[in-house]
């Protein structure tokens, strides 16, 4: 496998993959695709979802009701109705036994059955005891759990190390978790320490030493000492990724930089993160890639 960077996109109603300077790599053919991880993808046909390859070749034949990334050789597969994980021989890692499963992260999966939420390991060990009624993913050490309406963190013995008093909580990133109050949000550090006042409307993670927030119905960014890098002005805003951020006005989405300078100006439907220089944009139900620049790579298409 060449481990090539491709994304997907749609031509004539079909999927199929692109590089980065916009050639197909693999013909428009399935139903649908996900995203190239270690050399492999997930894609549907006939209602069923199996793996190719990253020159389309199938490597495990459509056999799944949904498929997942693979993270460190194994990646998540539900088996009628119930998830499990599986290797990239087809082999099921962890039998499908699970209501909902997450992501593989920091050595931990988070499992849910009957209404209950945990943690095993790659191997399908039980490391944390279905006891809590919802979890998160594990991020920087410590992950979200609830009990009894509330959100807290645990760390990887199961045990809270922030007491659950939170209505909300984002993953940590950079150091900082969002957390919600009273319909209000602000930030965590990883002591439980209020680090910034938890009075905006809405609060996204740390990315690239910014966080996106909302004063009002207004969005901007600010640095970790809750100083505005750029001041609210936006209908929406999201996490910088690559040196720039997607931001609304009028119904528009576009990308700005940590200036708050308009890059690519405000055209989209929606628009997405940039990964390795291009990214995912929507003009009027039609998808397409850009760089950035603005160009486009891969013109709108259905």
């Amino acid at each position: 496998m060449n481990n090539l960077i491709l994304f997907p996109v749609q031509l004539n109603g079909y999927m199929g993959f692109i590089d980065t300077q916009g050639e197909i790599r693999i013909s428009p053919r399935f139903a649908e695709v996900g995203i190239f991880s270690e050399g492999m993808a997930a894609f549907e046909t006939g209602g069923r979802w199996g793996y190719m390859n990253d020159v389309g070749n199938v490597i495990i034949d459509p056999q799944y009701t949904s498929a997942g990334l693979f993270v460190q050789g194994i990646a998540p597969v539900r088996f009628l109705d119930k998830w499990g994980f599986i290797n990239t021989f087809n082999d099921f890692i962890i039998d499908p036994d699970y209501d909902r499963i997450g992501a593989f992260s920091e050595g931990m999966i988070a499992v849910g059955r009957s209404g209950k939420f945990g943690f095993i390991d790659r191997k399908g060990r039980r490391v944390i005891a279905l006891r809590f009624d919802d979890v998160g993913d594990f991020s920087e050490g410590l992950a979200a759990a609830e009990k009894h309406g509330s959100y807290g963190f645990i760390d990887q013995t199961g045990e809270f190390v922030i007491e659950p008093k939170y209505d909300d909580v984002r993953d940590f990133s950079e150091g900082f978790a969002a957390v919600s109050q009273n319909h209000r949000w602000g930030f965590i550090n990883r002591q439980g320490e209020t680090v910034i006042p938890i009075k905006y409307t809405r609060a996204y993670d740390f990315a690239e030493g910014v966080a996106s927030i909302a004063i009002g119905d207004r969005y901007g960014y600010i640095d970790p000492k809750a100083d505005f890098v750029i001041f609210p002005g936006y209908e929406y805003s999201w996490r910088f990724s690559e040196g720039l951020a997607v931001a609304s006005l009028s119904g528009k989405c576009g990308y700005i930089d940590h200036t708050g300078a308009t890059v690519i100006d405000f055209n989209f439907s929606s628009a997405f993160d940039f990964h390795f220089g291009l990214a995912r944009v929507v003009f009027d139900r039609y998808s397409g890639y850009i760089d950035r620049k603005g160009a486009y790579i891969w013109k709108p298409s259905r």
